[in-house]
């Protein structure tokens, strides 16, 4: 399975990028939303794991851009963690459903719990798994 990263954090990127590789993923990254946008729409990745806030181009408008084009499976990654209370889901909410997420972003966590979203996200939406 191909997974391409779209994180400005180059740690944070790297780290994403070791533990989904030791499980066996192809992984491609970027480190801005304009990077982000033009490999995820010229690629054939199985799934975008994207970062919300990303110079140049944040990450709702890298994801409402590729939908007019792809359907690919995406995870949203913020530091900010979800939404507290009903107030800021309801603030936050139209956003996020226009430009195709539906639910609430996931925040950025361990590659383990990474690597079972990403297989949960794929297995749904092709069937694939890791290329080991």
């Amino acid at each position: 399975m191909k997974i391409l990263i779209v994180e400005d954090e180059r740690r944070a990127a790297e780290y994403l990028r070791q533990g989904l590789s030791e499980s066996g993923y192809a992984v491609e990254v970027a480190h801005n939303g304009t990077d982000g946008l033009h490999a995820a729409a010229d690629g054939d990745h199985d799934l975008l794991i994207l970062d919300v806030m990303l110079p140049g181009i944040d990450g709702l408008a890298v994801l409402s851009a590729l939908r007019t084009s792809k359907q690919t499976p995406v995870l949203m990654l913020t530091a900010r963690g979800p939404p507290t209370h009903a107030t800021t889901l309801a603030s936050s909410r139209q956003p996020r459903v226009r430009s195709g997420v539906p639910h609430g972003c996931c925040p950025a966590a361990r590659h383990a719990a990474l690597h079972i979203a990403a297989c949960c996200a794929c297995l749904g939406a092709t069937g694939a798994g890791p290329t080991r």
